[in-house]
């Protein structure tokens, strides 16, 4: 008697987290989606008189579908550019929001011929049709989301070294992300082997705060 309710236990746990898994999965999805800048963090910088000054930046994801990306979730298109460049983007993504041995993930791979799609978060439909052939996987870049509160998540990639990199000097990026409903804080930064730092906001600064517009 005594095991057959443990048994009951764990088959009512077992569905209790993956209900949870899929709430954080629908919640991260949800935040994630929509444009945002970062003029209000560049207000702040230039009233404090900041060492460190963050760039205006614009920054918009938007759901896709069939996106040519392998196994479930949830897939988007990022873009990302200078406010005063929004037509010459510094960074665009195909990302998977999906779960890789039970823990919620961004997937992010490259478009092989990123030029083409320059504008795309205004017709998504324009990445429907895209083939698995034509994105490239970001190898040891994944982005691996912990639920901090019910209002917080926080994001890191490339904490060992692996998500590779030969811009700038350095070898390897670090990402540190932290997500709210109304707010996405990306702290990125390149290193060398060496561990000196080589680009992105120096050590001890904030990320860059992109404040949602809609």
């Amino acid at each position: 008697m005594r095991a057959a309710l443990f048994s009951v236990f764990l088959a009512v746990a077992a569905a209790s987290s993956a209900r949870d898994d899929d709430a954080d999965l629908a919640r991260v999805a949800a935040w994630m989606a929509g444009e945002f800048d970062t003029f209000a963090q560049v207000a702040r910088d230039a009233a404090a008189g900041a060492a460190y000054k963050h760039v205006g930046a614009v920054l918009r994801v938007v759901p896709v579908a069939g996106a040519g990306l392998p196994g479930p979730g949830q897939a988007f298109y990022l873009e990302q550019a200078l406010a005063e460049s929004e037509d010459k983007p510094y960074r665009q993504r195909v990302v998977l929001l999906t779960r890789l041995d039970g823990r919620l993930v961004n997937r992010l791979y490259r478009l092989k011929q990123p030029e083409a799609f320059v504008g795309a978060w205004r017709e998504p439909a324009r990445l429907a049709g895209l083939a698995r052939e034509e994105l490239q996987l970001d190898e040891g870049c994944d982005l691996f989301w912990t639920r901090a509160s019910d209002t917080r998540f926080t994001g890191v990639a490339g904490e060992a070294g692996t998500c590779r990199t030969a811009l700038r000097g350095a070898t390897h990026v670090t990402s540190k992300v932290e997500l709210t409903a109304d707010s996405i804080t990306s702290l990125d930064q390149g290193f060398d082997d060496a561990g000196a730092h080589r680009w992105g906001p120096p050590p001890g600064a904030a990320g860059h705060a992109f404040s949602r517009r809609k």
